[in-house]
């Protein structure tokens, strides 16, 4: 009939126990024959015991200390979604904004552009080059500035058709993309892959 072993409540005390018992079985400890090995496995099997009461002392306090840690992640989550929400609403809003105006000087860019070619084909097949007329000026805007921060154009892109990609990309390495995006910026193509940019305000300072 087998004993029953009743465990023993473990303490702090008793953990320093443990360790002063291990110590103790190591100090001196040297193998010369098969009877310092089998002192030596035996040491080991006392070891290997103290390291498991010690892991099960510790293991309730790590049990509540991460469900206390998750549990403060999910209350932070709850208090962060608003701001989260707020902080993206507003830099839609400013993106569209920018965005808009950086169009409409693409667009009046574009008419001057087209106005001086014009003006040159005109002037180099005219019998009397005096008499065109140059092209009247655009009153280009200049772009929107944020006080105390400074706008920087944001190259991006995003995998819109995996099975496009040419083989280098098909991890797909979004670093490679990522580097050849911000190097060539709209000069970029890659199949399967949506490329675009965006005004990133920074703080100075």
């Amino acid at each position: 009939m087998k004993s029953k072993v009743t465990k023993e409540a473990v303490t702090e005390t008793a953990l320093v126990k443990l360790q002063t018992e291990a110590g103790r079985l190591a100090q001196g400890f040297q193998v010369n024959d098969e009877a310092g090995l089998n002192v030596g496995a035996l040491h080991r099997l006392r070891l290997n015991d103290a390291r498991k009461k010690i892991v099960a002392f510790f293991k309730p306090m790590k049990d509540a200390a991460k469900e206390t840690l998750e549990q403060i992640r999910e209350k932070e989550k709850g208090f962060l979604g608003p701001i989260d929400k707020a902080e993206g609403y507003i830099k839609e809003e400013m993106q569209r904004f920018l965005n808009a105006a950086r169009e409409e000087r693409q667009k009046l860019e574009d008419e001057q552009r087209k106005r001086q070619e014009a003006y040159e084909q005109k002037l180099a097949t005219a019998k009397n080059p005096g008499r065109v007329k140059e092209p009247e000026a655009l009153v280009i805007p200049d772009a929107p500035k944020i006080e105390g921060s400074a706008q920087v154009v944001e190259w991006k892109f995003e995998v819109v058709d995996i099975r496009a990609l040419p083989a280098p990309y098909w991890i797909p390495n979004f670093m490679m993309i990522g580097q050849e995006v911000r190097e060539k910026k709209e000069e970029a193509k890659i199949p399967g892959v949506r490329i675009w940019s965006e005004i990133a305000v920074r703080r100075r300072g």
